[in-house]
């Protein structure tokens, strides 16, 4: 897949929230190709219902940032976990 159909597809979180243009100003260099048209959103578990992702891939540096809630909206998205 090329890289820009790639970036289309994901999305990223950091500790501020979702990476969206509307933080270009404050995001890190190597952050500002992923960010996306879109409002911003804090909280994780309010990412996954806006953009209803099918996958979580990541680490994170801040405790607690996977919340059962988030995990909770996830799963009526992905057949499986039904």
């Amino acid at each position: 897949m090329p890289l820009e159909e790639a970036r289309k597809k994901t999305w990223l979180v950091d500790s501020k929230g979702l990476i969206v243009k509307s933080r270009l100003e404050s995001l890190q260099h190597f952050k500002k190709p992923w960010a996306h048209d879109h409002e911003p959103v804090k909280e994780l578990v309010d990412a996954v219902n806006g953009i209803k992702p099918t996958v979580f891939n990541g680490t994170s540096g801040v405790g607690r940032t996977l919340t059962k809630e988030a995990v909770e909206a996830m799963a009526p998205l992905n057949e499986k976990a039904k």
